[in-house]
């Protein structure tokens, strides 16, 4: 089997079975992992695939699928259409409050184009506004979407093609996150309304 990525995706992304084969590519992005163990290559797959196994909940995986599709159905069929990618590229520590360094950030920039390069998405969903602020800011800024609840800031990116990225809360956040209500903005989204309706 052909390896997808180089050593230095140390966190390589889950990649729904559906992914490359759909037209609408989403890449969903959350900023790091919290554990005592040793870098996994397949430790991202297997919290993902952990979470669909077992339908349990979480919070963070839960928001993300509400905020995209409205509501959760079938947890296997909708991670099907996606990837799920975690921008740091190293264990931040054992807790939740544990925060990357400056140089986990930089180091980050390559894997993430890297990863980018393979997946292609159309659209990358960045749940966490540290995150979103962390990004590369190669590329322009993109169009701002709101409505009177809500606010979406968004960055488009060329990587063989043009790629938007949207800004979101992280589902976690303490101040609130309303899945239902990005979720109706997000539907408004010219290029995501398109998206969303073939996912």
């Amino acid at each position: 089997m052909k390896k997808l990525f180089s050593d230095r995706v140390k966190f390589q992304p889950f990649i729904g079975e559906n992914y490359f084969k759909s037209p609408s590519k989403i890449l969903l992005l959350g900023e790091s992992h919290y554990s005592e163990h040793e870098n996994n290559p397949h430790f991202t797959s297997d919290v993902v695939s952990d979470y669909i196994d077992k339908n349990s909940h979480s919070k963070f995986f839960g928001g993300m699928l509400r905020a995209l599709y409205g509501e959760i159905t079938d947890v296997n069929q909708q991670f099907r259409q996606l990837s799920f990618y975690n921008y740091i590229q190293e264990v931040v520590g054992p807790k939740h409050n544990d925060r990357p360094t400056d140089t986990m950030w930089c180091y980050a920039q390559a894997p993430f184009w890297e990863v980018l390069s393979v997946l292609q998405p159309d659209t990358i969903l960045c749940f966490g506004k540290v995150l979103y602020a962390n990004l590369p800011n190669c590329g322009e800024p993109g169009s701002t979407f709101s409505n009177d609840k809500l606010t979406i800031k968004s960055w488009k990116y060329i990587c063989k093609k043009p790629i938007a990225v949207y800004g979101l809360t992280h589902p976690s956040y303490k101040g609130g996150f309303n899945a239902s209500d990005y979720h109706e903005l997000l539907c408004t989204i010219p290029q995501l309304n398109t998206l969303l309706s073939v996912v």
